[in-house]
């Protein structure tokens, strides 16, 4: 499933008369007058990594607001068994990603983790097909310190289809004991000793590093001797929402990858050079 794939800029759409405004993840919430505004927290299904070791698992079916609601902000980061902050030089977060789909039945039970995907995509407004880059949401390490909050009458809309289900993405590498933790973040194929993708197909020429090259399952090389315990981590997600009324102005997402190489969800990028306006296609 390739919902996240390289890095991308998120914008979302503010759908207000002829006023078109694009932001990104900039929307510190300082002062929360809205009093209507309600927030839940909720954990992932546990998963257990060893030094140097990665995870990279769909769960879906997890628990979620239900109804029809605008969300205002979505709040993640990885914990331990207490429920206390990891820190990112133990545990790194690569990324997450979270989506909302239709299930066949609310009711269904589909095993965590499962490569096999069971639903239809509902996603964002994006350009992109067969499922890609469909998240609403998805960071990376910087989720601790980065405010999703949509401020005054703005929202998400979520919960208007009959069994709306919701799916995470957690992608996170243990680096305690690696001999290049800086490395090993980054996807180096050579600390990792891949040299076929998680499907078995070989990897590109000069394909270095990145998701390829980290995917569930693979470790990251470790200092001669280190020896350590496996630990348990879970992703706590916090969700800010408010029920669903006429205020309420409604956002779209579109999200651009520039790495991306599929063959319909390509990037074009205007450039004015000398005076000349050229299209530039980005691979």
């Amino acid at each position: 499933m390739e919902i996240m794939k390289g890095f991308y800029l998120a914008f979302l759409f503010f759908g207000v008369s002829s006023l078109h405004v694009f932001a990104a993840h900039v929307f510190p919430d300082t002062q929360h007058s809205d009093e209507v505004v309600k927030s839940v927290t909720f954990r992932s299904p546990a998963f257990t990594l060893g030094p140097g070791e990665v995870q990279n698992t769909y769960y879906q079916g997890v628990p979620f607001v239900k109804g029809h609601v605008a969300l205002k902000g979505f709040d993640a980061e990885v914990v331990d068994e207490n429920g206390s902050s990891v820190p990112l030089n133990e545990v790194y977060l690569h990324h997450w990603i979270a989506l909302n789909y239709i299930g066949s039945n609310s009711t269904d039970y589909v095993p965590q983790g499962s490569k096999s995907f069971n639903g239809s995509i509902v996603g964002n407004d994006g350009v992109c097909p067969h499922y890609a880059l469909s998240q609403l949401y998805g960071l990376g390490s910087e989720t601790r310190k980065t405010s999703t909050y949509l401020p005054g009458h703005y929202g998400i809309e979520v919960g208007k289809y009959e069994n709306e289900l919701w799916l995470l993405n957690v992608h996170a590498i243990d680096t305690r004991g690696t001999i290049d933790p800086f490395g090993c973040l980054e996807c180096r194929c050579d600390l990792y000793n891949v040299t076929v993708r998680e499907d078995g197909k070989p990897l590109r020429d000069g394909y270095q590093g990145g998701l390829f090259c980290c995917y569930d399952g693979v470790r990251c090389q470790l200092k001669d001797g280190f020896v350590g315990e496996n630990r348990t981590y879970y992703l706590k997600y916090t969700v800010h929402y408010k029920e669903w009324d006429d205020s309420i102005l409604p956002l779209k997402i579109y999200i651009l990858d520039s790495t991306f190489d599929g063959s319909t969800c390509k990037v074009f990028i205007h450039l004015l050079v000398l005076n000349r306006t050229d299209s530039v296609l980005v691979p």
